[in-house]
């Protein structure tokens, strides 16, 4: 990973390059910059493993370029760094408690994850005044009040109520104590629980972005499996009864979704489906064109269902 020729004042977006530096289902592997990634996690960890009085060394080394003066610009070495301390803290307890107590380091998104997951497991190992100063940020609130409150304004045309301010700094919170909920002192474990009884549990909260998936094409109001239960006569009158509604976004379930979607078990259920012979007149278009298309491309064409359509 070279970082010859860049501009150090440009951002390197080498952050977005992994969804986390350790294993995990959020790294898709199919980018080469992630393998990068992992080589060099995988051969810092090799050398700290041999000798883990080498640490300490090896985060100078991720720290600083070859001149062992010029600090990495790629945000991606500063989150191998976070990671590595945490996977072996014996020795840079200093360096941990150093970066844990940074506020740039708390509130940058880019460090995110890595910073997240090292306060889950150190948290506990700090001292209490080290402990005020993260519950003291937390206690404060997000920074970004201002510009969150005019986004809000621009996408829904109406300046949100104090009281929506005062739920998304409670919501803000939760995230942030959920990461290390279990270490909390008494009083703010107190106030966590009564945020949770009142928003709900944060959701991954070692994130700051967590990938569901992406959807891709029609959406069918039922899945494959639960089509597949049905008898001939349950899914005919199925698809000749439900139609889609309207809803945010137009990201609805459509009778193109539900025909596209009974492909993934048409062939094991064919022969049956043949009695039909004919789909009902009443039977949504769109559902019986997109139904027969896929099979068809499926199936090939020598197994044209000429008595579906």
């Amino acid at each position: 990973m070279s970082e010859r020729n860049e501009d150090p004042g440009r951002e390197d977006y080498s952050y977005i390059w992994r969804g986390a530096i350790e294993s995990h289902s959020q790294n898709e592997g199919r980018d080469l910059r992630e393998h990068l990634v992992s080589a060099v996690r995988d051969a810092s960890e090799l050398i700290v493993s041999s000798n883990p009085a080498l640490v300490r060394d090896v985060v100078r080394c991720l720290h600083y370029r070859t001149d062992k003066t010029t600090l990495r610009r790629w945000k991606v070495f500063d989150r191998i760094i976070l990671h590595v301390m945490r996977e072996y803290p014996d020795t840079v307890k200093d360096l941990i408690r150093d970066d844990l107590t940074d506020h740039a380091k708390f509130e940058d998104l880019r460090l995110s994850h890595e910073y997240r997951l090292l306060l889950k497991e150190m948290f506990q190992k700090l001292d209490s005044n080290d402990q005020q100063i993260i519950l003291g940020w937390i206690e404060a609130g997000p920074d970004d009040v201002e510009g969150w409150t005019q986004r809000v304004t621009e996408a829904v045309g109406e300046v949100p109520s104090l009281e929506d301010i005062e739920k998304r700094k409670r919501s803000w919170q939760r995230d942030k104590l959920a990461v290390f909920y279990h270490s909390l002192p008494k009083p703010w474990a107190n106030r966590y629980n009564a945020m949770v009884n009142e928003l709900g549990p944060a959701d991954h909260p070692e994130f700051s972005h967590y990938s569901m998936g992406v959807m891709r094409g029609p959406i069918s109001p039922k899945g494959s499996a639960n089509l597949a239960q049905m008898q001939v006569d349950e899914l005919r009158q199925f698809l000749t009864d439900w139609k889609p509604t309207k809803e945010a976004l137009g990201i609805a379930p459509s009778q193109e979704g539900t025909g596209a979607r009974s492909v993934k078990w048409w062939r094991t259920i064919l022969q049956s489906m043949r009695r039909l012979r004919r789909p009902s007149k009443d039977l949504a278009q769109p559902m019986s064109d997109h139904s027969c298309k896929g099979f068809e491309m499926r199936l090939g064409k020598r197994n044209r269902l000429h008595g579906l359509r």
